[in-house]
């Protein structure tokens, strides 16, 4: 009979250290499965590029941006050699600018701009706008190439 106890005293022991094992194996399979919701959690919870945009000041979303417009006009011209009126197509720029932003509305704006400055000037009485662009670089140096193709004639 005592050697009875002593089995079922040995078998208790060694299945309250198995319970005791399989305890701290389910703590730390808890544990695991907290910390990777957790990483599931933040990487769902990853800013959008916008919301970045947003928390950053607007200097340092937009770079400078160089914008210039080109207005396509023709002007009524007196022609000396045969002594009539010839109808003549020119570029006219404005100077290129320098901005933070350009949207539409700055576009238009100074498609409106370019467009009243060239009709108020008494020079260009007799033009016409038939045509008006606004172009916007990252550069100085593209936006002053671009335009050169509009000023130099071939």
């Amino acid at each position: 009979m005592i050697r009875i106890l002593q089995v079922i005293a040995l078998l208790s022991m060694l299945g309250c250290n198995n319970q005791q094992k399989e305890n701290k194996l389910e703590s730390r399979l808890n544990n695991l499965e907290q910390e990777n919701k957790a990483l599931k959690e933040k990487l769902n919870r990853v800013p959008q590029v916008s919301e970045l945009e947003a928390e950053k000041p607007v200097d340092t979303i937009f770079k400078s941006q160089y914008a210039f417009t080109r207005l396509v006009v023709e002007q009524e011209e007196y022609d000396f050699s045969d002594g009539h009126l010839k109808t003549e197509a020119y570029n006219v720029c404005s100077s290129i600018e320098e901005f933070s932003n350009v949207d539409n509305d700055l576009r238009y704006k100074l498609l409106d701009q370019a467009q009243q400055k060239y009709l108020t000037n008494s020079q260009h009485k007799k033009g016409s706008v038939k045509s008006r662009d606004c172009f916007v670089f990252l550069s100085y140096e593209e936006a002053s190439k671009k335009r050169e193709e509009f000023l130099i004639s071939k």
